[in-house]
């Protein structure tokens, strides 16, 4: 380690802030399921997602939340850390592949999913730091420890506030990033920003000079919401893997994706992901 930059060091520590993951759900009782990349298309107008195979058939997956839902009637609390994909440009804090913690469980709740979080983020931050330590590793500075809830501030109260942003959902989170000294939550997002979330149970969970990190909510569970919007998008009759899952629905249930790299970015003060070596997908072509 002596010979590495703190660059180099963002894929040692990626690696091990994956493991953490892995011990901290495993002590929760959740069970890891590994989701599937490449799935299925179904419709031609999915927005921000890759296509390949024969006549574009296939996609590589922006989420496996759907998968998760289904996977979650029957198992409970479950978890996935897997590969996802956006068909975005690059910028500092966004990769077209990225790693991606995905989370469904039983809970009903907004402050059961913060609670959850504020507790994963400590977590991670204690598992870091004692990294840091045992290995004696000088050039990376430790996280402090959050002693204080994340503050949770309501999106239309600062939609409002802010008054040029027009509801926009990435805008108001990329103002607050710049402004806040500690992750906050920010709260009852447009039902339109989650398709998925029970009206006014969603948020992002946002990080100083990153952004937004995580997006949970509490699911819509009920049959009958998702038979109508998968009829409304003519491919109801390709879903039923899905809505036979959500027939044994008995529980409320609530996820959130959560970004490692963006985490690790926060963790290691690295401004802009695509300054870290090989990590920038437009220097392998060079290689093919």
């Amino acid at each position: 380690m002596e010979k590495l930059n703190k660059k180099d060091c963002y894929f040692v520590i990626l690696s091990n802030v994956i493991l953490y993951i892995h011990e901290f759900f495993k002590n929760e009782n959740f069970v890891f399921v590994d989701t599937n990349i490449v799935q299925k298309k179904y419709v031609d107008n999915l927005k921000n997602t890759i296509y390949f195979g024969k006549n574009n058939s296939l996609f590589l997956t922006p989420s496996n939340s759907l998968k998760l839902s289904a996977l979650s009637s029957t198992f409970g609390n479950i978890y996935t850390v897997t590969h996802a994909f956006r068909n975005d440009l690059n910028d500092e804090t966004h990769l077209s592949e990225f790693h991606l913690l995905e989370v469904e469980w039983n809970c009903g709740t907004l402050i059961e999913v913060e609670n959850l979080l504020f507790h994963f983020i400590n977590f991670l931050i204690q598992k870091f730091n004692n990294y840091l330590e045992s290995n004696q590793i000088t050039i990376i500075n430790k996280k402090e420890i959050f002693k204080n809830f994340f503050p949770v501030y309501d999106f239309l109260k600062v939609d409002k506030l802010l008054g040029d942003s027009r509801g926009n959902v990435d805008e108001v989170s990329n103002i607050l990033c710049k402004k806040t000294k500690i992750p906050i939550f920010l709260a009852n997002l447009p039902t339109s920003f989650s398709w998925r979330a029970k009206k006014g149970f969603s948020g992002n969970l946002i990080f100083p000079r990153i952004g937004e990190i995580v997006e949970y909510s509490v699911r819509e569970t009920s049959y009958e919401f998702y038979l109508k919007k998968f009829t409304f998008l003519k491919f109801a009759d390709k879903m039923g893997w899905f809505l036979d899952a959500a027939k044994n629905n008995i529980e409320p249930k609530a996820g959130f994706g959560f970004g490692i790299d963006r985490f690790v970015m926060w963790l290691l003060d690295i401004t802009d992901i695509n300054d870290i070596f090989l990590n920038k997908e437009s220097n392998f072509y060079e290689c093919l």
